[in-house]
């Protein structure tokens, strides 16, 4: 008998990650529910986002469960967030078993798999029948997250993978640190990537995301939430060292970005649908995953928007992320900020630096092949003016070059020789303001 799917995960919603594809495959043939963020940490008393957030909650519960594709249905409970207390987690089961009862029922007969991509998820889970399983998908490191409550979620991850039946982790990392409480129940997973759609960004023929499309090139793109994480000042750095570079920066803003907003070459445009995506890529000459690497839960990450960039034919820039060092010359890693110019440039980025007035003048290239030369004006002073661009082997180069002659300085000279005025006359039409 075919299991039947219930899945613990982040709002349906919300930008779609690792888990979100492997359920989505599952609901072409297997019956799946997929409940809502079940709260990572308390609200905050006043909160306004906290507050919206509560309130789409009550909302989306009273519609019930809804089928959004093929056999997948999404629900949203009502549960205490974040409960701590003996009683609390036992509310919370039990909320759980009556909210979710008519709707498993009427997803057949088979046994449950539990599909946990959050570790609290383990509270809700009830006594298991023959068949069930636990399968806990530990996509990240929860105990390193700004906002989240670390300890309480470690533990919380601790009961997880003593409890679940298998697991699967999209990095390295993860693996090793799961196989400390589980041991071989644990199994490396990298990303998968919905391979037909990004692909048809590789299409000509079709167009690129309107808002971008008519920035100046080259377009170097970002997209994914944007959380304190990502490192601005090399973002900035960028921006502001190649100001005819366009950078685009993609997704829901979780921090302050208002050092990148002064930039008139930076473009944060919110979120975009998960599946208009191409059409930007369509747009980039190159991505960049430019993250702070000081950030304790880099060790962890393994972008899901890896593998559907370069699906789209998108060169990638990416810090020295762990994971993306297996993607060899697919993924291009930068160690220091002087690199990134350097290594965009190789990716076959039409770009190139944009030098200012004092850098082309010690440039080492135009100061050996004269392009720049000194001259004494009698107002002016000493002058720096462009020399002759062009060079002959065989004919010695002249390095008499004079100002620029002030205005009228040759008009006696074209009257008299060209016009054949004499002197007499010249000052005559003078006098007379003719000339």
């Amino acid at each position: 008998m075919n299991p039947r799917i219930v899945a613990f995960a982040k709002d349906w919603d919300d930008v779609p990650t690792c888990i979100t594809h492997v359920l989505r495959e599952m609901g072409k043939t297997l019956p799946v529910l997929w409940i809502n963020s079940i709260g990572t940490r308390r609200i905050r008393p006043g909160h306004a986002g906290d507050l919206r957030r509560v309130f789409r909650r009550v909302k989306s519960f009273y519609a019930g469960a809804a089928i959004k594709e093929n056999n997948l249905r999404v629900i949203s409970l009502l549960l205490i967030p974040q409960a701590r207390s003996p009683m609390a987690r036992w509310l919370n089961r039990w909320l759980y078993l009556v909210q979710t009862s008519s709707v498993l029922r009427d997803m057949g007969k088979g046994p449950i798999e539990y599909w946990c991509a959050v570790p609290n998820a383990v509270d809700l889970l009830p006594r298991l029948r023959p068949g069930d399983k636990i399968v806990y998908y530990c996509v990240d490191d929860w105990s390193k997250y700004h906002n989240l409550d670390g300890e309480w979620l470690a533990e919380k991850e601790s009961e997880m993978l003593k409890r679940a039946n298998i697991v699967f982790a999209p990095a390295k990392y993860l693996v090793s640190k799961c196989r400390k409480i589980a041991g071989d129940r644990v199994y490396y997973m990298p990303h998968g990537v919905e391979y037909a759609k990004f692909a048809r960004a590789l299409d000509s023929h079709l167009s690129k995301a309107s808002d971008i499309a008519g920035l100046p090139r080259p377009v170097i793109g970002f997209y994914g939430n944007i959380y304190p994480w990502i490192d601005f000042g090399l973002v900035e750095k960028l921006a502001v060292d190649r100001p005819d570079w366009s950078f685009v920066m993609i997704g829901q803003v979780y921090c302050d970005v208002s050092r990148l907003k002064v930039r008139p070459n930076i473009h944060i445009i919110g979120r975009r649908d998960h599946d208009v995506l191409p059409d930007y890529c369509r747009a980039f000459d190159a991505a960049i995953i430019p993250y702070d690497m000081s950030h304790e839960r880099m060790e962890s990450v393994n972008p899901v928007k890896t593998r559907e960039i370069l699906s789209a034919g998108v060169p990638i820039v990416a810090s020295l992320i762990p994971e993306l060092s297996e993607f060899g010359n697919d993924v291009i890693i930068c160690k220091t900020a002087d690199e990134w110019l350097r290594i965009i440039e190789n990716a076959k980025v039409p770009c190139a630096p944009i030098n200012t007035i004092d850098k082309l003048f010690e440039d080492k290239q135009i100061k050996a092949r004269n392009m720049i030369v000194d001259i004494e004006d009698a107002k002016a002073g000493k002058l720096k003016v462009a020399g002759n661009p062009i060079k002959m082997s065989t004919i010695p180069e002249s390095s008499d070059r004079n100002p620029a002659p002030e205005i009228g300085q040759d008009n006696d000279a074209v009257y008299s020789k060209l016009l054949g005025f004499d002197k007499a006359t010249i000052e005559q039409l003078k006098k007379e303001g003719v000339i």
